[in-house]
């Protein structure tokens, strides 16, 4: 079930403090209206009532769309130990569900999960699921854009920003910044810095080379995460 709480949160630009209302698990199906804010990027989206600054609190937490059978383990930046993070989702996930009343067995029959890090990688999830793209052919897009540029994963970061008729993407290039997680859940936007088109040739070739290229990056083996930038976190 979905609630809403306060938390205590600081500005991540000025430090002043505000109780703002979080929703404590995104459990959507009934809350289409919470769904369509994190797709417009208007989800847990603030402006401090002191300078003014937008910011976007960030949690940890659960999304679930059992009517497009997703289950979306959410953690809050910055990227440990995906793997460590991974394990633990699983065992809540095989306690509730695998585990649990067989309703939730039988509701979670064929769930889709992943493990994803901030709400810009959450959107993306149900951008690319809503244009039914492979979401591990979008991260082999990425890969290709960063070998072809010949910089390091983590200089940038890449996220789904728009689909154009024809199944193009449109991905922002995104600033990484350090993220300090003891600020209390508030993040300052992240700074475009440009747009990579993605074209549907290139969608539609890395369908086909799939199963080749996922032998060069077993990341997107993974039933929980294949995320390009969260597999390859800053040091």
């Amino acid at each position: 079930m979905s609630t809403w709480k306060p938390v205590n949160c600081p500005c991540p630009h000025c430090g002043e403090t505000a109780s703002i209302p979080v929703l404590k698990g995104l459990h959507v199906t009934r809350l289409p209206d919470q769904r369509q804010a994190i797709l417009d990027g208007s989800f847990q989206r603030y402006k401090c009532e002191v300078c003014a600054s937008e910011f976007v609190f960030e949690g940890q937490t659960i999304y679930t769309d059992f009517s497009r059978m997703e289950y979306i383990a959410i953690e809050a930046p910055p990227i440990g130990d995906w793997r460590a993070d991974r394990d633990r989702h699983m065992q809540i996930y095989d306690t509730n569900v695998e585990f649990g009343p067989p309703v939730a067995k039988e509701l979670a029959s064929g769930l889709r999960t992943r493990l994803v890090y901030g709400l810009a990688a959450l959107r993306e999830k149900l951008m690319v699921w809503d244009e039914g793209i492979d979401d591990r052919v979008l991260e082999l897009c990425k890969a290709a854009w960063f070998e072809r540029e010949k910089i390091g994963p983590t200089d940038f970061v890449l996220r789904l920003d728009a689909v154009l008729p024809g199944q193009h993407l449109i991905l922002a290039q995104l600033e990484k910044s350090p993220e300090d997680p003891t600020v209390g859940g508030g993040y300052t936007l992240p700074k475009r810095v440009g747009s990579v088109v993605v074209r549907n040739q290139d969608i539609a070739r890395n369908q086909r080379r799939q199963q080749v290229l996922m032998e060069s990056a077993p990341w997107l083996r993974e039933s929980w995460l294949v995320d390009f930038h969260d597999a390859h976190p800053s040091k």
